[in-house]
């Protein structure tokens, strides 16, 4: 179950990473910054991302999973209220601050982790274990390799 939980939380990370590097690396007139402010970008993001996703989502997650597990409710009813609340709690941190950015962002990254742990969950995914594993690692590094090349011509 961790493994799954990280591999949610990694794919999560790359999805917040991904968003706030493209929202924050264009400038309004519609050029680009040079690579070396593009990979401070990235820095200062992940600094902050990672720590948030794998720490505070995952143990959001596993306990949501474990509280909504002791309840008898039905299943569409379950993974319903567990989507809401992860949602819930990955806007935290906007609400807190009070900015609807971040809280929207917390938001759909928690959703992501959501529908990946669920996805993985719901499939035999041990079977192909290093199918999923490569797809995993390499999805979220070719899409900062497309991000990269549409925002550096």
């Amino acid at each position: 179950m961790l493994l799954r939980k990280a591999l949610s939380s990694y794919l999560s990370c790359w999805a917040v990473i991904l968003y706030f590097w493209q929202l924050f690396a264009i400038s309004p007139g519609g050029s680009t910054y040079v690579v070396r402010e593009l990979l401070s970008w990235l820095t200062l993001i992940s600094l902050y991302a990672v720590p948030v996703v794998f720490v505070y989502g995952t143990l959001v997650s596993l306990t949501l999973d474990f509280l909504l597990s002791k309840l008898a409710l039905s299943r569409w009813f379950t993974l319903l209220l567990s989507a809401a609340l992860h949602m819930l709690m990955g806007a935290v941190f906007g609400l807190f601050f009070q900015l609807v950015p971040l809280a929207i962002a917390g938001s759909l990254t928690a959703l992501l982790y959501w529908g990946t742990d669920l996805l993985l969950k719901n499939t035999n995914w041990t079977r192909h274990r290093n199918k999923w594993l490569a797809v995993f690692l390499l999805l979220p590094v070719a899409a900062g390799i497309v991000l990269s090349t549409v925002y550096l011509r």
